[in-house]
């Protein structure tokens, strides 16, 4: 099994077109093909970014839909922590 770590322009691609790559890969994440791995930074980046105005028109996506698809992310990633 493959074992990733997106950065979080292709976990907002992702979401933005749900018939892109990036959402192909998430997709295999669902099906457990690949291991997603991720850090709390990149989390923060991640719905920070999915808030801007213009990016929440694109993605068509409430507040409470937000967190919910933040959420969602969470749970199928592995959480790591690192110390620099």
């Amino acid at each position: 099994m493959f074992k990733i770590v997106l950065d979080t322009n292709v976990l907002v691609s992702a979401l933005i077109n749900p018939h892109g790559k990036p959402a192909q890969i998430i997709n295999y994440v669902f099906e457990n093909k690949i291991r997603l791995f991720t850090s709390p930074s990149i989390m923060e980046e991640l719905e920070r970014v999915l808030s801007y105005p213009k990016l929440m028109k694109r993605h068509g996506l409430n507040s409470e839909e937000l967190k919910e698809f933040i959420s969602d992310l969470l749970s199928i990633m592995s959480l790591i922590i690192y110390i620099c």
